[in-house]
């Protein structure tokens, strides 16, 4: 269960980093 809750953390940072990055860019647009 914690292997499931760490993996499942890493792929939710990685979503979020990636929203953060297209809502950054859109904001210096």
């Amino acid at each position: 269960t914690i292997k499931l809750y760490f993996r499942g953390q890493r792929i939710w940072r990685a979503i979020v980093a990636d929203l953060l990055s297209k809502g950054m860019s859109k904001a210096k647009k």
